[in-house]
């Protein structure tokens, strides 16, 4: 048992003092000697103090297991949603067999970090970045989230898997104008198909478009890229630790909260979930 990290022992004059600054817990001098003495573990011959700072949130929480989180598609979203979750300690599975050459190299992306493939270079890269952080590049490997970056929409094979496999995962869906961030939990949230459906009330060619872009390598303004990488980590984490985080729009760089309800007509159960109280915005 240790003390929250950044919650320092202070002396506040004659025999009294704190641990803390937001919420401080005073502290006779004994017990401040101890915690001194100790490093900030909180001694074990010592219950009271123990359960003191306890009760006022002055211990650090036990060490949980790092979220496993797979990341589909290396261009310059992936990359940064990569290179922000290896710094927040993630086990990481990267998936993208694209080879680059002069004319799919995407600036801002993936240094010039030798040959093989987009996800082993990306591996390269999150390795000199954190030594340690775990990455493979198994895709069949158990995840507790993934982040999956396309064009327009997810590939119908990429949709299905997610959604049978029940992996919650984080859309990133790349256009001429900026990215969509569509976080979803299957069965509880409105999903890709939800918003497909919507879109295609409103343009009935709107899945013929989409099966042309499904060859289409993502290419997003690096500001873009940039913040729609940070985003999509932090909603993989959030779904890796079962929450629920919004959608998000950039554009030049600005993210917008992106609504977006679940759709009766889609199947995925999201819209049954809602009226029974589970609605969320997305």
């Amino acid at each position: 048992m240790r003390l929250l990290p950044g919650a320092a022992l202070l002396w506040r004059g004659g025999d009294r003092h704190q641990v803390g600054l937001a919420r401080a817990l005073p502290l006779d001098s004994d017990d401040a000697r101890a915690l001194a003495r100790s490093g900030g573990a909180v001694p074990r011959d010592r219950p009271r103090l123990a359960a003191r700072l306890t009760r006022a949130g002055l211990v650090a929480p036990e060490a949980l297991a790092p979220a496993r989180v797979r990341i589909t598609g290396l261009s310059a979203p992936g990359v940064a949603a990569a290179e922000a979750l290896a710094r927040a300690g993630a086990s990481l599975t990267l998936v993208d067999p694209t080879v680059d050459d002069a004319g799919t190299a995407e600036p801002g992306a993936l240094p010039a970090l030798g040959r093989g493939t987009r996800a082993e270079r990306a591996a390269r890269l999150v390795r000199e970045l954190r030594p340690g952080v775990r990455v493979d590049l198994d895709r069949s490997r158990a995840v507790d989230s993934e982040v999956a970056v396309a064009v327009g929409s997810l590939p119908p094979v990429d949709l299905h898997r997610l959604m049978v496999a029940d992996v919650p995962h984080v859309a990133v869906l790349v256009d001429e104008r900026g990215v969509t961030l569509l976080p979803v939990t299957p069965g509880i949230t409105a999903c890709v198909r939800c918003r497909d459906i919507v879109r295609t009330r409103l343009d009935p060619v709107w899945p013929l478009l989409l099966r042309q872009c499904e060859p289409l390598a993502p290419r997003a303004d690096p500001r873009d890229a940039a913040v729609a990488g940070a985003l999509a980590a932090a909603a993989a984490l959030a779904l890796a630790g079962g929450g629920l985080p919004p959608g998000w729009r950039v554009e030049a760089g600005r993210p917008s909260p992106l609504p977006l309800a679940a759709e009766p007509a889609c199947g995925c159960g999201a819209a049954e979930r809602e009226s029974d109280g589970y609605a969320r915005s997305a």
